[in-house]
C-alpha cells in the first residue's frame, strides 16, 4: 500500500554515491558557437520517467530537437514502471559509469547528487548561452536546481499542487465552483456535500510528505526547525494541519479508504467520474485531456491563516560522467529556451519555468483544457520549496511512511509527527 515515489530511493543512493568516483570539474561544458551549431553531430541520449502519455510529450521535443541540429540523434530512454524504478535505474547507471547525457530528476531528489559532485555544473554555460539566460526563469524552481553557488541544471517546469475538479458533480450538487480564496472551511464543506460513499467521494490527495505540506504552511508551521537540525512537524502548528488531512479519509470519510485505494487509483476514480476533486500537479492534465463524458477545471488550493503551496518542478541535469556533454548541454539549453518550452507546455505536461512561455497562449490557452491554467502560475507567488538537504530522500521516506500510517489507519497525526522528527533525527548529523 506504500505508494512513495521514494522508496528504496535512500538505499539505492547510499550506493551510488560512495561509488562517484572523483569529484566533477567543475569548469563549463564545452559549446560550440552558434554559427557552428548546426554542424554539431552524434548522438546524445535523454531518460526521462513516465507513462506513454509523457514519453509522447518528451519524444516531440526530441523530435524538434533533430530538426534544430540535423545532425543530432536523440536517443530516448523512458523508464515507465514507476519513479521508483526510474531512481534505481538512474542510480545503477551512475554506479556503473553509464549514465544518459541528460537526466529528469525533481528538485526533491537531487540535492544528494550535488552533494557527491555526480552532475555537471552548468552556470557558466548558461552565462555564454546565446539562447537563454537566468533571468528567463521563475526564480523558484531556477533557484531549486542550486548548490554552493553553482547551478547545477535548469528547471523544465514550475509547478505547484492544484484541486482538480469535476465540475459536472458540482453542478449536480448545486455546489459553486472552487475559487481563489476559499478556505479550509469551505474546502471541507465541499467535500462533505459532494461525498455518496461508496460510490463517490468529494476528495483525494497520496498522503505524502510533499503534499500535505503546503497545509502545514498555511496554518503557520514550518518543517525544519529555526537551527535547521531536525524536522520541525511535530510543533502546535504543523500537527494541526496534519490532522486537518488525516481527518478527511479517517474521521470525515470524504476520502477513499485503504480499500478503496487499492482498488482503484486517484487518477482513475477521477477519470470515472468517481471523485469531485483531486489534489494533484500539473502532469496530470495530459490524461484528463482525453475525458468525455464530463468537464472539468483546475482551482488553488484552499487557504487559511495564510496562502502557501509547494514547488512542483523538474530539471534537466547532465551527470559528470556523460558520454556526450557537449551534445548534452545544447539540448538542455533548446528544452529550456522558449522554443522548447512552448513544445511541452502545448502537450500539456508541465507548467513552464521559462517565464515568457508561462505567459504565452502556448500555457494559456482558453480553449485548452483546463480553462484556467492561470492558477499555477497565480500559485507561484507563494509557493515554497523543500530544504536542500543531501539526505532528504530518505527523510521524505520515512515521513511519507509515517503520515500514511495516520491517514489510512490511526488518525493520529500528533503521533506520526512524533515518529518523524524521531526516526529522521539522525538524517541531520554531519
Amino acid at each position: 500500500m506504500f505508494k512513495s515515489r521514494l522508496l528504496l530511493f535512500g538505499c539505492i543512493l547510499a550506493v551510488v554515491v560512495s561509488a562517484c568516483g572523483a569529484p566533477a570539474t567543475t569548469a563549463p561544458i564545452a559549446t560550440s558557437a552558434p554559427t557552428s551549431a548546426p554542424a554539431l553531430s552524434g548522438e546524445v541520449s535523454f531518460m526521462t520517467p513516465g507513462d506513454p502519455l509523457e514519453a509522447q510529450a518528451f519524444q516531440k521535443l526530441a523530435d524538434a530537437f533533430e530538426k534544430q541540429y540535423p545532425g543530432v540523434k536523440v536517443k530516448m530512454i523512458t523508464v515507465a514502471a514507476s519513479e521508483e524504478a526510474y531512481h534505481a535505474r538512474l542510480s545503477a547507471d551512475l554506479t556503473g559509469d553509464t549514465p544518459a547525457d541528460v537526466v529528469l530528476l525533481d528538485y526533491d531528489a537531487v540535492s544528494a547528487f550535488f552533494s557527491r559532485d555526480a552532475l555537471h555544473p552548468l552556470t557558466d554555460n548558461v552565462a555564454q548561452s546565446t539562447m537563454i539566460k537566468a533571468a528567463d526563469f521563475y526564480p523558484a524552481a531556477y533557484n531549486a536546481f542550486q548548490w554552493k553557488g553553482q547551478q547545477m541544471c535548469l528547471p523544465l517546469n514550475a509547478g505547484t499542487l492544484v484541486v482538480y475538479y469535476n465540475k459536472k458533480l458540482f453542478d449536480q450538487a448545486k455546489q459553486p465552483y472552487p475559487a481563489e480564496g476559499w478556505t479550509w472551511e469551505q474546502f471541507l464543506a465541499d467535500a462533505t456535500a459532494l461525498t455518496e460513499s461508496p460510490e463517490r467521494f468529494g476528495v483525494a490527495i497520496e498522503p505524502e510528505l510533499n503534499n500535505v505540506l503546503p497545509f502545514v504552511w498555511q496554518n503557520g508551521g514550518e518543517v525544519l526547525s529555526a537551527d535547521a537540525t531536525k524536522l520541525e512537524l511535530d510543533s502546535p502548528a504543523a500537527v494541526e494541519a496534519l490532522q486537518f488531512v488525516a481527518d478527511w479519509q479517517k474521521k470525515l470519510h470524504v476520502a477513499p479508504n485503504s480499500e478503496f485505494d487499492v482498488s482503484e487509483g486517484n487518477t482513475e476514480r477521477f477519470e470515472h467520474g468517481e471523485l469531485a476533486m483531486l489534489i494533484d500537479k500539473r502532469d496530470k492534465t495530459l490524461e484528463f485531456r482525453n475525458i468525455s463524458a464530463f468537464d472539468w477545471d483546475v482551482a488553488p488550493l484552499p487557504q487559511h491563516k495564510q496562502a502557501a503551496n509547494i514547488l512542483k518542478s523538474d530539471g534537466l541535469c547532465v551527470p559528470a560522467k556523460a558520454a556526450h556533454p557537449e551534445l548534452a548541454w545544447k539540448l538542455v539549453e533548446y528544452a529550456s529556451s522558449a522554443a522548447g518550452q512552448t513544445i511541452l507546455a502545448t502537450t500539456g505536461q508541465i507548467v513552464p519555468a521559462n517565464i515568457s512561455v508561462a505567459q504565452s497562449p502556448a500555457f494559456l490557452d482558453p480553449n485548452a483544457k483546463p480553462a484556467h491554467s492561470q492558477v499555477w502560475l497565480d500559485e507561484l507567488t507563494h509557493v515554497h520549496s523543500v530544504p536542500p538537504i543531501a539526505r532528504w530522500p530518505e527523510i521524505e521516506e520515512v515521513a511519507n511512511e509515517e503520515f500514511e500510517h495516520a491517514y489510512f489507519d490511526t488518525g493520529d497525526a500528533a503521533r506520526a509527527a512524533e515518529e518523524m522528527v524521531d526516526h529522521t533525527k539522525n538524517y541531520f548529523k554531519p
